[in-house]
């Protein structure tokens, strides 16, 4: 049996995109790569039926995939057979990523982006994304010693751990093979880095003062140029228009059934029942809903079908973790 087709949907800059390509190199996953606007509209996913706003989308075969968090879970799923990311002791990574690096480490980093450099429709844009007041960017500006603080503390508590490891060539958690929360963590730093707003940190002066985190970010490049290597054809997913992923989807069979957990309490309680015509939103930023038809629900992921401009349909996961759900009223 031929493997599920891979679709990305993102934009060259998008940081989280570039996370989940690396996952996908170092995975071994052949995919192709669907180009959306920074900003909305996007109709590649509008086509879809898809109103999510975060990018990137991640579909796989007739499964469409929110948030990164979960995307990986469903490429460990759905490439049994490829080098698995998830090591030893998954379900931390996966809180420490959520609960940390996505939501703590990510929010203090973006702060750090050169605001007065940015087109001043993008900074609008990202002010409705977030949520609350409008983004200043000469008070983002000014508030750069704050952040580089809290970098520092946040630098402190990793070179910490990796001073705990057996041996200087092993990866965060003391593995011998790079894990998702080596990723998760690396793709903040290495954007970080690049901003060049936190120089006083990558380009110190006198002696570093994180040099284990600075040798382990040495050891992720490492592993990525090696991945490379291994997977010459990896760093060019193949480009492909908004029609060519709409028909790749939509010829493609879901991955087995929709989970549904009889015990989950809003089905218990009579709130929800599958069938429902339902609403899946982020909880924290870009709060736009998204609609569709109840077909799954059970501890880790909500699972609804959505149909497209062409009447066809494809199934949507969210992660439980950081989305609501509740029916359309």
């Amino acid at each position: 049996m031929s493997p599920p087709a891979v679709v990305l949907f993102a934009y060259q800059q998008s940081p989280y995109a570039a996370k989940l390509e690396l996952c996908l190199l170092l995975k071994g996953i052949n995919y192709s790569y669907c180009t959306v606007g920074r900003m909305p509209p996007r109709p590649a996913l509008q086509a879809l039926g898809v109103t999510y706003r975060r990018i990137p989308v991640l579909a796989i075969g007739n499964d469409i995939i929110f948030d990164t968090a979960l995307a990986i879970v469903a490429l460990e799923e759905a490439f049994p057979e490829s080098k698995s990311l998830a090591g030893r002791n998954w379900a931390l990574q996966q809180a420490s990523s959520f609960f940390w690096l996505d939501r703590t480490v990510f929010q203090t980093v973006a702060g750090m982006l050169p605001w007065d450099a940015l087109p001043e429709e993008f900074v609008k844009d990202r002010s409705s994304y977030r949520g609350g007041d409008p983004i200043d960017p000469a008070k983002m500006i000014a508030a750069r010693p704050q952040l580089l603080s809290a970098i520092r503390q946040h630098m402190d508590l990793i070179e910490s751990q990796l001073a705990s490891r057996a041996e200087p060539t092993n990866f965060f958690l003391d593995t011998p093979s790079i894990t998702y929360l080596d990723i998760s963590l690396y793709h903040k730093l290495n954007w970080l880095s690049s901003m060049g707003t936190a120089d006083s940190i990558f380009k110190p002066t006198t002696a570093p003062s994180f040099p284990l985190t600075f040798s382990w970010m040495d050891l992720i490049r490492v592993a990525i140029s090696e991945a490379i290597r291994s997977h010459p054809t990896q760093g060019i997913p193949s480009q492909i228009s908004d029609q060519e992923a709409a028909s790749l989807i939509y010829s493609s069979a879901p991955n087995g059934s929709p989970k549904v957990d009889s015990e989950e309490p809003l089905l218990v309680a009579g709130w929800l029942k599958l069938g429902d015509e339902v609403e899946v939103t982020p909880t924290d930023t870009g709060k736009v809903p998204q609609k569709g038809k109840l077909v799954g629900l059970d501890r880790q992921r909500v699972v609804i079908e959505v149909v497209g401009e062409e009447g066809k349909a494809a199934r949507v996961h969210a992660p439980r973790l950081g989305f609501s759900v509740q029916k359309v009223k």
